[in-house]
Order: structure tokens, then C-alpha cells, then sequence
């Protein structure tokens, strides 16, 4: 990966592995990163090529995932069959290995590391494939042996979701796992490349008896799925109600609890690092295109994928697909690592992201999704609706609109109320909700007032959207970190003896909310903008402007830019979870406590030399600490609040409400509230607090999913204007 936020500084490194696949993404420096990285002294001959390179890598750090099986081909269990029973079979003794008496499998559904189905680990089984055969020799299912990431305390049995399983008459079931070799061979069988043979006995098969294996067919929710489509991150929530936890297996194992709203946990494994999540970034990268389909990769894979491209090579990367639902008709450029390109619409890349998200909450829940509702911007839910209704064709599923995002938030919130007994019977309330995401930002202003009936509650609720901002987000703060890390960077590079981005801060006005009151924003950024059009002619990241330089040189400006940006947003994130930055290459350890640790790999810039753009073989260090970047960013906030605010102040409505709530991820950095605090006191607003970020994030799916339970159930109902 490009960078790696390392919090735990003296842990010792492991040895990384890689696919085929993998490393034919990479450019020529990249390998010889690895290479060099890896200790693989060959690989820094410079006469190898690409292909010589790949190949030498594999010899030492091959992960053998090219060799699992994942897809479904016919007649391949059948071929196994054929010559299974010419292995080596054996038992191993009673505390060798161990595995769950019963394994459990949805059809249709992936099996993963939530479902818990486990051995200890052992290196020989590592990435290798693994069968469920029954008593009467027939192979009735195809198993993945891995580890999670790069943890070596057991190892997981999973299987991707096309993967069929069968169930026999004659029971007896047992597992058998397979060293690398017997797994290879198995591998190429089932995909009808390997001819049996007289000396299959070299091949040894680990046989395991199980109690018992069962195909059970997926659970049909009473619920719809609620989902989130933001523009850097997506979150989904189902609800757990009585009939689908008397279903569903391994509820235990995945936190699953009656009658509650649980979210879709999102694991990726990527550049050595473990994600365990609910929430997922909405970003989709093209790892091929083929002449009749594209594959995609989405999430954190998306960004690792587009890390690996490095300076030479690119291809098709995308960061906000949730800008793209005023326009989505319009076609992209999908290009590849092979400069393979089609052009497609941009609805049918948001189908695909979405298709994977509910594929993930399908295989987490083990459940049959049919009907999914999603919440919008409040001025855009017409063209939402449009758009929606082709995705549910597409998909063959209904996806519809209910709420807004601001009142789904707002509902979230009143829910609690409800439950702490903070809402009057009959009373009315006024509430002024600011939503500030990574895009986007909206003001909406809701009067509500509650009816209890026995246990029954009506809601009335009227809603009015005061103002709205599409291009002001949490990405707008990530863009001015990263201008200042151009700055700082380009100062190293110069040797300078006083830092360009700490002259830039100094500079900046002491007071930048009455500077902006009495000049403007654009003028309080004035110097930061001019010293960072400055250093475009040695660190370009204007790649629009190079799209006539040739592909080589757009691509070198273009990854400038993604890797500074997707470097500033890990700042950002490391700053206001209370640590100063250090970055530097990985070999550096010698670092103060209580420093977060940013790597930046080598090769991943390019500067001007000499009007030729060049390699940056050596990242320097760089250094942030959270003065300079809360001075630097007070502006951007304090303007974006003065231009949602000022009227409603001006005009005295600010105090016509009872409660003022911030939500939304970038709301969590405490220059929101400050700048708050000079249109309203203190005791009005309601913020998360110190909550973490996934639940400032989880307020809008989880106020989307409280209203579609409480309002399916007649708990409550409804009177929204």
C-alpha cells in the first residue's frame, strides 16, 4: 500500500505476500520496491523486466490465492471425486486438529470469518482448499483455508457466495484439508487442466469427521434493509426481529441480538492491515476490463488497489460516486492497468458498488434481500427516485426513497429521546439539523410534536430545509491539509531553511472569523493558494492540466494527487484523534512516543527536474502537529457556519428552536462547535461528543431503520410535512 498508518511503532514486521494478479498491477518501481523491501536481492538487477521481476517475487513471497478455488465450474466436484480416493488419506490424532462438530451453510450466501468455522494454525494448510465429503465419497462442498490478515492464531474456513453445496442421503460427513501441493493438484482438476495419474499417494488429505453438515436455504426478512449512500462512506442496518433470530445459526458469533438494529460488518484485509467495520468507502476502482463485462474492486481494496498502481500506470479510480446522481446517464472512461478502456454509464458503476455492499449484508446475515430504502439529499430525492428505479431493474430487487437524510437523522435522535423519557406528551419542539458528511452539508429545520395513545405514538412532524452546500464536506478540510502537505514536502525537497507551509500558517490571520466577517474566505486562503500554485512547477498535482502531456505524465501528475489527498485525509483522521504526525519510509523507526506514524513508500511522487518529470526515489520526513492544521482549517469551517447561519441569526430564528444538532462524520472535529458558539450558546447544541466516528456515521441508517420498523409495526404513526 501507498502509506500505512502503524500506531504500534516497535512491532516487528512480517513477511508480506502477493498473487500474480497483484503484482501484475504494479509498475517496474513498485517491484523493485518489493524487492527491495523483501530483501530479495536478484530483483534489484536492472535489466530485468516487468514479467522477470513478478516471477521472482513469487519464488520467495507467493500467497498461493491464485490456486483457490472460487467459482463455480461444472462438472469440477465431479472430477474430484474421481480422484480423491487415490490420495493419502489419513486420520489425525484426536488433538492435532480440531474442527466444529456442525458447519452450517446458506445457499447463496458466502461463508466468512463472522461465521467462525475455524482450525488451529498451521503454515502447511495456509491458502489451501479444503472439501465436506460425504460417506458415500461425493465432494458436497469447496472450502477456502486462510488466515485473517496476517494473524496466526487459527485459520478460517470461507467460500464465496457461487460456490453450490449439496447435502447426501448417506450423512457420515467429514473435512479434508490438504497441504499445498495436494491442494494445487486438486485445484487444477476441478478446473479440468490435470490429466489423474499412477502416483497420486504423494498427495496427503487430512480427514476430519464432522457431526453433521446442512444447506439450509436464506432467511426471509419482515424487513426492508435500510441504506446509506454517502460520499465517502456507505452504511447498511437490518433489524433482528424475533422470527429471524430463531433462524439464523450464528447469531452469537456476529453479535446478533433479538429485536435490535444491527449493521452490516465490513471486512477487508489489505497491505498487511485487518478493517473490521460498519462502514465501507464509497470508492470503486477497474481492476480489468474484458470485451463483455468490468471488474471491479470496492472499498478499502479499491484504495489499495489504486496505491498499487504507482507512478507509470493507471487506471480507473473513483472517489465520489454519490456527485454523480444529478448526471447518472452521463458515460465514464473505464481504463485498466493494460490500457484496456470502455465507456460506460455511470449508473450501471453505482449498481455495481451497491450490488457488492447488499452482497456483503446478504452473506453477514444470511438473509434473502428484496426490498432495500435509501436515504437522499432533502432537495434531491426527485432525481434519486429516477435513478432508483432503474438500479431496482437492474439489480431485480426494490430500492425505494422514504426519508431525507437530515430527517433520518433527526428520527435517530428523537428515538433516543423517547427511550430516556425526554419527550412530552403533546408538546412541540423545534429542532435545526446540520448534516456535514465528507461532500456535502444541508441545514433542515424540523418541528415535531409527540401523541401517545397507550403504547401507540403519533409523530407530526414538518420539515423545511433552510440551506444546503454540495460542494463543501469533510473533503473540503482534507484538501486544505493537503495543500499544506505539498508545501512542506516541496520545502524538504528544496532544502529551504524555513517551511513554506509553517510560513503559510503564521501568515494566516489571528482572528479568522472576524477576518472573514469583514473580508471573505477567499481572501483568508489567498497566501495558502498562491504558495501552493507556486510549487506546481517542481510537485504538480493539476492533472487536468496534463491530459495533453502524454498518458505517462497524466498518470505521474494524477497519482501526486490521489496519494497526497488519500495521505492528508489519514492526517486529518490521526490529528483529531488527539496525536501530532510524523511521516516518513517505513525503514525509519526512530520516532518520539507519542507520535501516530504515517509510511509513504518510496516511488509514489513525481517532481520536476529540469522541466522533465522524475521519480521521487525518497519521501522525506514531514511533520504535522494540531495547532497548525486547526489554524489552518478554523477558516474553511467557521465560513461554511456563517453562510448556513448568519441569516437565521441575523433574523432572530436561531432562537426559536429548542435544540440544535450537528451529525455527520466531520462534525466530530471540535472547530465545528467553536464556530457554532458565535451564533448560538452552548447548552443548545447537540453534538456526538467524544463518540467515534462509525457513530456519528450510523445516526442517518439507524433513524432510517428505527421509522421502517416503528412504522411497518405500527408502533407508531406518521404525519410528516
Amino acid at each position: 500500500m501507498g502509506y500505512k498508518l502503524n500506531r504500534n511503532i516497535t512491532k516487528e514486521e512480517q513477511a508480506a505476500t502477493y498473487t500474480r494478479s497483484e503484482l501484475e498491477l504494479m509498475s517496474e518501481y513498485r517491484l523493485r520496491e518489493v524487492c527491495r523491501r523483501e530483501h530479495i536481492v536478484k530483483g534489484l538487477d536492472k535489466n530485468l523486466t516487468n514479467e522477470e521481476l513478478i516471477e521472482m517475487i513469487l519464488s520467495y513471497c507467493q500467497s498461493f490465492e491464485d490456486e483457490l478455488i472460487r467459482k463455480e465450474i461444472p462438472g469440477g466436484r465431479e472430477r474430484i471425486e474421481q480422484i480423491l480416493d487415490k490420495f493419502s488419506i489419513r486420520e489425525p490424532e484426536k488433538e492435532e486438529l480440531r474442527i466444529s462438530g456442525k458447519i452450517s451453510i446458506y445457499e447463496g450466501a458466502a461463508l466468512n470469518f463472522l461465521d467462525d468455522y475455524k482450525i488451529e494454525y498451521k503454515d502447511k494448510f495456509l491458502n489451501t482448499n479444503a472439501l465436506i465429503v460425504s460417506g458415500d465419497k461425493k465432494v458436497c462442498a469447496v472450502f477456502n483455508v486462510v488466515s485473517m490478515g496476517d494473524k496466526k492464531d487459527s485459520l478460517y474456513l470461507v467460500k464465496e457466495a457461487d460456490l453450490s453445496c449439496i447435502v447426501t442421503e448417506t450423512k457420515d460427513y467429514s473435512l479434508y484439508l490438504m497441504e499445498r501441493d495436494a491442494s494445487e493438484f486438486i485445484y487444477h482438476t476441478y478446473i479440468g487442466d490435470k490429466e489423474a495419474n499412477a502416483s497420486l499417494l504423494k498427495f496427503k488429505a487430512y480427514k476430519l469427521p464432522i457431526m453433521d453438515f446442512e444447506v439450509l436455504p436464506l432467511i426471509e426478512l419482515h424487513m426492508p434493509i435500510a441504506l446509506d449512500l454517502g460520499s465517502t462512506n456507505t452504511t447498511v442496518a437490518m433489524y433482528a426481529d424475533s422470527s429471524y433470530y430463531r433462524q439464523i445459526n450464528t447469531a452469537k458469533q456476529r453479535g446478533i441480538k433479538e429485536n435490535t438494529i444491527c449493521h452490516t460488518v465490513f471486512f477487508e484485509s489489505v497491505g498487511g492491515e485487518n478493517f473490521m467495520e460498519m462502514m465501507i468507502p464509497t470508492v470503486v476502482a477497474v481492476t480489468e476490463v474484458k470485451e463483455d463485462s468490468i471488474e471491479y474492486a470496492f472499498g478499502r481494496k479499491a484504495l489499495w488497489y489504486a496505491n498499487l498502481s504507482y507512478t507509470d500506470k493507471g487506471f480507473s479510480v473513483f472517489y465520489d460516486i454519490k456527485r454523480w446522481v444529478g448526471d447518472f446517464e452521463r458515460k465514464e472512461e473505464l481504463t485498466d492497468s493494460k490500457g484496456r478502456y470502455k465507456y460506460v454509464q455511470r449508473i450501471e458503476i453505482i449498481g455495481a458498488y451497491l450490488r457488492h455492499v447488499l452482497d456483503i449484508t446478504r452473506d453477514s446475515f444470511k438473509c434473502c434481500i428484496k426490498e432495500v430504502y435509501i436515504t437522499v439529499p432533502v432537495k434531491q430525492k426527485h432525481v434519486y427516485e429516477q435513478m432508483l428505479g432503474i438500479l431496482s431493474e437492474m439489480l431485480s430487487l426494490e430500492i425505494k426513497v422514504t426519508l431525507d437524510e437530515s430527517t433520518a437523522v433527526l428520527y435517530s435522535f428523537i428515538s433516543k429521546m423517547r427511550e430516556k423519557n425526554r419527550l412530552k406528551d403533546g408538546e412541540s419542539y423545534k429542532a435545526l439539523i446540520m448534516d456535514c458528511g465528507g461532500g456535502t452539508t444541508d441545514l433542515s429545520a424540523c418541528k415535531f410534536k409527540v401523541h401517545a395513545k397507550g403504547d401507540i405514538q403519533t409523530y407530526i412532524m414538518e420539515n423545511s430545509y433552510k440551506n444546503g452546500n454540495t460542494d463543501f464536506g469533510g473533503n473540503n478540510i482534507t484538501y486544505r491539509i493537503m495543500q499544506l502537505l505539498k508545501l512542506k514536502i516541496v520545502s524538504k525537497l528544496l532544502g529551504v531553511e524555513k517551511d513554506l507551509g509553517s510560513e503559510v500558517i503564521e501568515d494566516l490571520p489571528g482572528d479568522p472569523y472576524r477576518y472573514i466577517d469583514e473580508e471573505s474566505v477567499e481572501s483568508f486562503y489567498e497566501g495558502l493558494q498562491k504558495a501552493y500554485e507556486r510549487v506546481e512547477e517542481i510537485l504538480p498535482t493539476a492533472f487536468k492540466n496534463f491530459e495533453t502531456y502524454g498518458k505517462e505524465g497524466y498518470y505521474r501528475v494524477r497519482n501526486n494527487y490521489f496519494f497526497l489527498f488519500t495521505l492528508a485525509d489519514e492526517i486529518k483522521q490521526g490529528l483529531f484523534s488527539g496525536n501530532d504526525i510524523v511521516i516518513e519510509v517505513p525503514e525509519d523507526k526512530n520516532i518520539k512516543s507519542g507520535l501516530l506514524r504515517l509510511e509513504a513508500d518510496r516511488y509514489k511522487i513525481s517532481v520536476f527536474k529540469e522541466d522533465k518529470l522524475e521519480i521521487l526515489e525518497e519521501m522525506p520526513k514531514i511533520n504535522f502537529n494540531r495547532y497548525e492544521v486547526e489554524k489552518l482549517i478554523a477558516g474553511e469551517i467557521y465560513a461554511v457556519m456563517k453562510a448556513f447561519m448568519e441569516r437565521l441569526y441575523t433574523n432572530g430564528e436561531l432562537y426559536n428552536f429548542d435544540m440544535i444538532r450537528l451529525t455527520g462524520q466531520s462534525c466530530k472535529i471540535g472547530l465545528f462547535r467553536d464556530a457554532l458558539k458565535e451564533f448560538v450558546p452552548g447548552n443548545m447544541m447537540q453534538s456526538g461528543g467524544s463518540v467515534k466516528k462509525e457513530e456519528l456515521k450510523l445516526a442517518c441508517v439507524d433513524g432510517l431503520m428505527r421509522y421502517l420498523y416503528d412504522k411497518r409495526t405500527g408502533y407508531a404513526g406518521f404525519d410528516i410535512r
